[in-house]
């Protein structure tokens, strides 16, 4: 299923990621989330791992949708609890 990620890494300043994903299924509010990405910076290239909870779902169906509907899941960042 095609879903739209909302990576919210730093809302208080309006900063946002969207990513398209093929899911088996939509994940469910609450649910948490494991994002890992490449990375590229003055260390070099490394893999990156992030924790995010569901916090909404929305489901949009339109005529012209050909039936399959947009799903954009937004996704509260979980700093590390150390």
């Amino acid at each position: 299923m095609k879903v739209t990620l909302e990576l919210g890494d730093n809302l208080q300043a309006g900063v946002s990621e969207q990513v398209d994903v093929d899911l088996p299924a939509v994940p469910g509010i609450g649910q948490q989330i494991l994002w890992c990405d490449e990375v590229t910076d003055e260390r070099g290239t490394y893999e990156r791992q992030r924790e995010y909870r569901v916090r909404m779902v929305d489901w949009t169906i339109s005529p012209t949708s050909m039936g399959e509907p947009f799903i954009l899941v937004r996704l509260d960042f979980l700093p590390d609890q150390e």
